[in-house]
């Protein structure tokens, strides 16, 4: 069953339920930031949630727009590759405690730039005063979304300004100052898991990144390891997002599902103090 969300218009705070697959439980997402409740609170929240359902509220679903993250994973050419390693395990953590206490924990050494990632601007910025990821205001990172369906863009071909008017024209849509926009190219449809996913994509040109900085967007992403054309030297769009310090999203996951619709998207940033970009959880949240 695919991950879906319901969201409740008469509650002031987001409270979010959603069955994950093959699981046949409801997990609580929210609540202020608690994200406790117990027996009687979740009856509340039940009857809550029908009599809004019943006042016709909003149903929602959360996708996932995330890859996953698995040792080796193709990156970017030229990145660090990808490890994980189990560093204890039940077994032998048991023998410390009592009562069948026990825990397991991996390692990770990753990237930055490895999976699915937003971009500081201090990545392609070289100039002192640019941000790193944990300077940068955190409501870049969550807003109104749309995604533009570029998916007959060839690899090593390049998505145009025509092209981004065309799609938005084809789905109804228009760009909003603000809005994040993300691209669906198909690459990782196509090609994850393999090679070919770090070079068979295509990327913006000048001017459909010029369009994203002329509707003043907060920031954008692909479904590929860059929005730059693999085969490009100059790289247009980084510079674009380096003159008008506009962050990106690369190796975004499931945009088919979201392609020629508008809806919240929000994918945050590990806190790394200096850090060059950042893993994040990519999430739509699309109402139905």
């Amino acid at each position: 069953m695919e991950t879906a969300a319901r969201l409740t218009s008469r509650h002031r705070r987001a409270n979010f339920y959603f069955q994950q697959a093959g699981t046949g439980h409801e997990q609580e997402v929210g609540d202020g930031g608690e994200g406790r409740f117990d027996r009687a609170g979740r009856q509340r929240e039940a009857d809550d949630a029908a009599t809004a359902r019943n006042r016709g509220s909003i149903m929602s679903k959360l996708v996932d727009l995330s890859q996953e993250i698995y040792q080796g994973m193709p990156v970017y050419m030229g990145h660090l590759k990808t490890a994980i390693w189990q560093t204890h395990t039940h077994e032998e953590t048991a023998t410390k405690f009592e009562g069948g206490m026990s825990y397991a924990c991996n390692a990770l050494v990753m990237s930055d730039h490895g999976p699915t990632h937003v971009d500081s601007i201090s990545h392609f910025d070289p100039r002192p005063d640019a941000p790193a990821v944990d300077q940068m205001a955190l409501d870049l990172f969550y807003g109104e979304s749309l995604c533009l369906d570029v998916s007959h863009i060839q690899p090593h071909a390049y998505i145009t300004r025509q092209d981004v008017e065309r799609a938005l024209a084809g789905h109804g849509l228009e760009i909003r100052s603000g809005d994040i926009v993300l691209f669906y190219t198909g690459t990782w449809d196509k090609y994850h898991d393999t090679l070919q996913y770090t070079t068979q994509y295509p990327g913006l040109d000048e001017g459909a990144a010029q369009l994203l900085a002329d509707k003043k967007v907060k920031n954008f992403g692909v479904d590929s390891p860059s929005p730059d054309n693999p085969i490009s030297k100059t790289y247009p769009t980084h510079m674009m997002s380096r003159r008008y310090r506009i962050p990106h999203y690369e190796n975004l996951a499931n945009l088919k599902q979201v392609a020629g619709k508008r809806f919240q998207f929000a994918a945050f940033p590990l806190k790394i103090r200096g850090g060059y970009g950042s893993p994040v959880r990519a999430v739509a949240i699309v109402d139905e």
